[in-house]
């Protein structure tokens, strides 16, 4: 994924989630990855919320096995470039779209790619329902997640 053009995007509102083990995670609007090591200075130190905390840890330990690849994309009949959803999937009816800015994020290589849904269950945290939302993790070779892009609805 695009670190550097994703860290221009998120500007001062991404959050910083520092992991138990060390990991970084810059989160921001539906979207994380890794801080690359090395990367010691960034804007986004906001303090990460107990339910940000809670939604990246249940991506990073999520099962991997639906993996998808693109499929195609949609836009609706007065849309503009802004408004076009790419979608993902297994082509056995497993889908997950995300939105075109976010989809400029993924490099070329990024082609390791898995949805996930996540369940209430999932997540302890009773003010809030996270069933039906879906997610597209970009994983590495060896399918640890690197990076996830929240989905929509609109596919």
């Amino acid at each position: 994924m695009k670190f550097e053009k994703f860290l221009k995007g998120c500007g001062t509102y991404g959050q910083i989630l520092e992991r138990e083990n060390g990991d970084k995670w810059l989160v921001c609007c539906g979207v994380g990855m890794r801080v690359p090591v090395g990367v010691v200075n960034l804007l986004g130190i906001g303090a990460v919320g107990e339910k940000t905390k809670a939604i990246v840890e249940a991506l990073i330990k999520a099962d991997t096995d639906d993996k998808v690849e693109l499929q195609r994309a949609t836009v609706p009949a007065d849309g503009k470039a802004g408004d076009i959803v790419r979608v993902f999937g297994d082509g056995l009816g497993l889908e997950v779209g995300i939105y075109n800015a976010d989809f400029g994020l993924l490099e070329k290589s990024d082609v390791n790619l898995a949805e996930v849904e996540i369940e209430d269950g999932d997540i302890d945290d009773p003010q809030h329902s996270f069933t039906g939302r879906k997610y597209l993790l970009v994983l590495d070779r060896d399918d640890a997640v690197i990076g996830f892009i929240e989905g929509t609805n609109n596919i």
